[in-house]
């Protein structure tokens, strides 16, 4: 009976850990000014314990100003690592010699002490820097990419770089100048480090959705996976495709155009922001409403601020005051009573609460993890 007694102890202990086992939806935590991990039930997978080098946003209350930390993309687990800036090895008094590690979802330490920073990981690459890109010239800076064992992936060292997308990525060589060329040229290689479609642009954007905008001798166009034309555009600015959308901007307002560069709508916006879960935020007469992919107002204006939709939600501004998020169909999924919001990701969204709190929510609006009252910007440094 006893080791039967065991056995079951042992087994609900090996599935507890299972259903703690953590993939890449972790988040990000402030203690102390040190960066631990959560699960999306606020399980605490990592402690406390590495360098936050990002940054906060000021809110203002009361006539007063707070700070609220906010993290950026490079601050979440990717492919299943994510790089840090280890505690132990910053010098205080000479904060150029940071290290670098890359930790796992567990908090193992899988490269350690290393001089480079590393971007997220795509397609099993990241691209490091050889300078430390928070205290040093971005100008001064060259990259070159790695896989997840820090080696050197191919050779090749660029002036700029991006992460990988769809298994291209966009390069400028680091000797362009040298070359006595007059523009810069940027060209698109593959994961073996392989140039693409023998042609160089005087900017390329990543691919996404199988198309990327490009611009030669001052024409704009959008490549597809082969490197030809698909798509010609006559505008002043136009990002990536998203929900098979893409926004555009002329003559001061912004449109969008589907996959055979034909405008969804004859409405123009003077603010708009681009699709994600079918829906785009648009501005009319001083307040923000949402259209869906044929350009039909689904949600009317009624709010002062608004972010695109992120996991089936969007944080709206009701008053000068309070934040709520509402689904795609405009239905209020918690009450307006937030002072300032987030966009969710990983199934968590920062708000701060009547409290003056920073926390976690959930998407039931129940709060996940108490990151503690937020600091007065007057009386911090500003980071």
């Amino acid at each position: 009976m006893k080791k039967m007694l065991c056995l079951l102890i042992l087994a609900i202990f090996t599935l507890s850990a299972i259903s703690i086992k953590a993939d890449d939806r972790l988040s990000p935590i402030i203690k102390k000014n040190k960066v631990g991990y959560i699960t999306e039930t606020g399980f605490m997978q990592i402690q406390p314990q590495y360098k936050f080098m990002s940054s906060y946003h000021v809110i203002e209350y009361k006539y007063h100003k707070y700070l609220v930390p906010f993290f950026a993309n490079e601050d979440y687990f990717s492919e299943g690592v994510n790089t840090v800036i280890n505690q132990k090895y910053i010098l205080w008094v000479i904060p150029i010699q940071s290290r670098f590690s890359v930790i796992n979802t567990d908090g193992d330490i899988i490269e350690d002490n290393l001089e480079q920073g590393i971007s997220p990981f795509k397609d099993g690459l990241a691209f490091s820097f050889e300078k430390t890109p928070y205290l040093q010239n971005s100008n001064n800076i060259i990259y070159e990419y790695v896989n997840l064992k820090n080696e050197k992936a191919f050779e090749g060292k660029f002036k700029m770089a991006t992460d990988f997308s769809e298994g291209k990525a966009v390069v400028l060589d680091s000797d362009y100048e040298s070359k006595n060329a007059k523009n810069k040229s940027y060209y698109y290689i593959n994961t073996s480090g392989e140039k693409l479609f023998d042609r160089e642009f005087a900017n390329a954007s990543n691919f996404s959705e199988g198309l990327a905008l490009v611009e030669i001798k001052g024409e704009y166009y959008y490549l597809n996976e082969n490197g030809e034309k698909a798509i010609s555009i006559s505008a002043e600015f136009a990002d990536d495709f998203s929900c098979s959308r893409a926004r555009v901007f002329k003559n001061e307002f912004f449109g969008f155009i589907d996959r055979d560069g034909k405008y969804i709508s004859k409405e123009r916006w003077a603010k708009a922001g681009g699709f994600n879960d079918d829906r785009a935020f648009v501005l009319i007469d001083d307040f923000y409403g949402y259209i869906d992919e044929f350009g039909d107002m689904v949600i009317k204006p009624q709010y002062l601020e608004c972010y695109s939709f992120s996991e089936g939600l969007a944080a709206v501004q009701c008053d000068n005051l309070n934040w709520a998020f509402i689904d795609i169909d405009g239905k209020n999924i918690t009450e307006p009573k937030y002072y300032y919001a987030n966009s969710f990701k990983n199934g968590l969204a920062l708000v701060v609460d009547e409290r003056l709190h920073a926390i976690y929510i959930n998407k039931k609006g129940e709060t996940i993890f108490d990151f503690g009252k937020l600091e007065s910007a007057s009386h911090t440094q500003y980071r």
